[in-house]
């Protein structure tokens, strides 16, 4: 199991990051093995902290559909 965390909190520990914390703990102490029926498959966790990534605005220049490719023109973290 794939656990992707958006913190948009500008603290990287916050009060929702502690709970976070806790809950991640415990999704992955239910995947170990021999946890009973409701074990899952290990978990990996990644963790964003959204402050620390530079993200532009659109300019709404469609030259993510000029180019074919879908990639922004805007050269950020976004992409």
């Amino acid at each position: 199991m794939n656990v992707l965390v958006l913190n948009g909190s500008p603290k990287k520990k916050s009060d929702t990051m502690v709970l976070t914390d806790a809950f991640l703990r415990g999704m992955q102490a239910a995947a170990v093995p021999g946890a009973g029926a409701a074990a899952v498959s290990p978990v990996h966790v990644e963790i964003v902290n959204v402050i620390e990534k530079q993200v532009k605005p659109c300019r709404g220049c469609f030259g993510c559909w000029k180019t074919g490719t879908g990639n922004c023109v805007l050269q950020d973290d976004q992409n």
